[in-house]
């Protein structure tokens, strides 16, 4: 094929799709347009409290609120919604939700993308007990797009412990969320209730692409066929050749999705081959990879269902398997296979020991990867971006096999001493001495029996 027929291909289909929009079909989104998509301020801070304000202008009262306490599992804080007060911005505090009548509060930080700011959260709480209630019953909600936890930074003098945060004798309850998820459960939810109001639902469904969009799930209904023509393998492979040159520097977006549906496509079949074929394991396996172009956190593999979305599964401890591609402009650079913390632990140095920890119960990994117990590099990489990994997947018709033999192997290896380690770790001895590094394979293996 001339570099002519496949420019005048994509120009066939770009002309293909002025003709939809032209008949109705559009991506046209109110949200997208008066504000950036990741707008933590203006757009999803304000729009999620415009919701969940029972006096707010929608005059639906406490709907969408209770369907939030439902939808996030809030039910045992026993809030009462009818007394119930929604604030956006009270001491930079991004949402609260007050029953002051019952001294129960709900702090809702929300995180897109910018950094955490120093002693954040715990300048919130500080907040709340000394100017609106020296007994209030605290609950603090970090809302991010994939539910991750905050930093320590942001947590000041407070611990994350489990579901709690700790300071000396305070504490108060927490638990990530994640846009993913339960904002995306929630807004469903709340389409169901307002199915037969269209304005609500317009509404609503525009902000749930919004949120697709940032976790890379928003199927655009408009260039879709030219990502399609994109991810056939000659045409990829064709295009990838070429996409310095000016010519095709104006489709680098449509590039970059088609890319982005490959690594998705690719790591969609590696978990659904891992969940059938280590399906006598008892192993879960999750797709996690981020919407971020080279966020390569790809996926992860629990030992038990109840260790799923391990950030959000109310401070349970485990360990688990995870398949990481590794960017550091160095020999490192590669995809792994590891087994990491889920960060639910206690102790604040447990980070800095897992390497120890790893060598007696593991054994010595290869190469001077760090902060892992146990690592394998699976795949060399110059790189370790996705552009390269789209390369390989496309010119490798036996990849997703190659790869998934050593992931297989590896598991098999070490899921039963994983699965023994989450098993006992709920027992406060047994974690704190796995914490300090003083469980050995030896008595791991009589733990097993």
């Amino acid at each position: 094929m001339t570099k002519q027929e496949f420019l005048r291909k994509i120009n066939d289909i770009k002309a293909q799709n002025e003709q939809k929009k032209i008949r109705g079909f559009n991506d046209y989104n109110i949200f997208s347009t008066l504000h950036k998509d990741s707008d933590e301020v203006n757009l999803h801070s304000r729009f999620i409290h415009s919701l969940l304000d029972p006096s707010g202008k929608h005059n639906q009262g406490t709907i969408f609120l209770d369907l939030f306490m439902r939808s996030c599992s809030l039910d045992e804080f026993k809030i009462d919604i009818n007394n119930a007060k929604v604030t956006r911005e009270d001491h930079n505090i991004d949402i609260l939700i007050s029953d002051e009548v019952n001294s129960k509060y709900i702090i809702i930080e929300n995180k897109i993308y910018a950094e955490d700011q120093k002693e954040q959260i715990q300048n919130y709480i500080k907040y709340i007990y000394d100017e609106l209630d020296e007994k209030a019953d605290i609950y603090v909600l970090y809302l991010t797009l994939y539910g991750k936890k905050p930093s320590d930074a942001s947590l000041g003098k407070f611990k994350l412990d489990g579901n709690y945060l700790k300071n000396g004798k305070e504490q108060v309850k927490f638990k990530s969320i994640s846009y993913k998820n339960d904002i995306l459960k929630w807004l469903n939810e709340c389409r169901v209730e307002m199915q037969n109001l269209l304005k609500f639902d317009l509404i609503i469904s525009q902000y749930i692409d919004v949120v697709k969009s940032l976790i890379g799930t928003y199927k655009n209904s408009i260039s879709d066929s030219l990502t399609d023509f994109l991810l056939t393998k000659e045409n990829y492979k064709y295009f990838s050749r070429n996409k310095d040159r000016d010519e095709f520097r104006i489709y680098e977006n449509d590039y970059e999705g088609a890319t982005k549906q490959i690594i998705e496509n690719f790591l969609n079949d590696l978990t659904g081959k891992i969940n059938n074929e280590l399906k006598s394991y008892g192993v879960i396996a999750e797709n996690i990879r981020g919407e971020r172009i080279n966020d390569l956190d790809l996926i992860e593999v629990y030992t038990s269902s109840t260790h799923r979305f391990w950030e959000l599964a109310e401070g349970r401890k485990c360990i688990l398997f995870r398949v990481y591609s590794w960017q550091h402009g160095n020999s490192k650079n590669g995809l792994y296979i590891e087994i990491i913390n889920n960060y639910n632990m206690p102790d604040e140095d447990f980070t800095q020991k897992q390497r120890f920890i790893g060598r007696e119960i593991f054994g010595k990994s290869e190469g001077k990867r760090e902060r892992q117990f146990h690592y394998q590099k699976i795949l060399p990489l110059t790189n370790g971006n996705i552009w390269e990994l789209a390369d390989i997947i496309i010119n490798d018709d036996n990849f997703l096999n190659t790869i998934f033999d050593v992931i297989n192997a590896y598991i098999i290896e070490h899921v039963g001493i994983v699965r023994t380690i989450n098993k006992n770790l709920e027992d406060k001895k047994f974690a704190k001495k796995f914490v300090e590094g003083k469980i050995t394979r030896k008595e791991l293996e009589q733990y097993e029996q």
